[in-house]
């Protein structure tokens, strides 16, 4: 068989166009001839196929069991059905929860009952828990004075670092005219010492 032969019955073959008289044509061809390099790939698929087992053919009265299981009626296909109506009460009873809800909050919303009529009164309602929310608020207040404390040691700490680096700072400005001086003074012997 030449290539081009096995390359078209190749094609037919992964198509799945192929007859099974090709198939063995392919096997008996791959187990049997010494391949070209490009087909090696095939070979060791066919010689996988050629090595397994040869696959029973199915007991009789096969196919009529599957169709009979296809067509009678399931329990599993009753219990989706059943779930189905299920879902679809409870969805049902969550809208009309929603719906009543939203009637009940918008519809049947009343006038609270802590208003005063008395303008006096309800100044001095209002001061009252004004007092007592300010009075809440101090002692808070007063609870985070040792943080304060602690932030404001804080500050004055890096402050002082920050005070000494800047000395350190301009120290080293004066070490580094220094270092000018001695690099401009030991130039020349440098010049010098590598003339000889």
């Amino acid at each position: 068989m030449n290539t081009e032969e096995v390359y078209s019955l190749l094609e037919k073959y992964y198509d799945g166009r192929c007859s099974d008289e090709e198939e063995q044509i392919l096997r008996m061809y791959f187990r049997d001839a010494d391949v070209p390099d490009e087909l090696e790939a095939e070979k060791e698929i066919f010689g996988y196929y050629n090595s397994t087992c040869v696959v029973p053919q199915p007991s009789n009265g096969f196919e009529e069991r599957i169709i009979r299981s296809l067509n009678k009626p399931d329990s599993r296909i009753k219990a989706l059905r059943n779930r189905k109506y299920i879902y679809a009460l409870l969805s049902s009873a969550a809208t009309l929860l929603l719906l009543f809800g939203s009637w009940f909050f918008f519809v049947r919303k009343t006038e609270p009952n802590d208003t005063f009529r008395d303008p006096a009164l309800a100044y001095n309602e209002t001061m009252k828990i004004l007092f007592d929310v300010s009075s809440r608020l101090n002692t808070g207040m007063n609870a985070m004075e040792p943080a304060r404390k602690a932030r404001n040691t804080a500050v004055r700490t890096i402050g002082t670092i920050g005070k000494s680096t800047g000395m350190i700072h301009e120290n080293l400005k004066t070490l580094d005219y220094f270092q000018k001086a001695m690099d401009i003074v030991s130039s020349p012997f440098e010049i010098k010492t590598n003339k000889k």
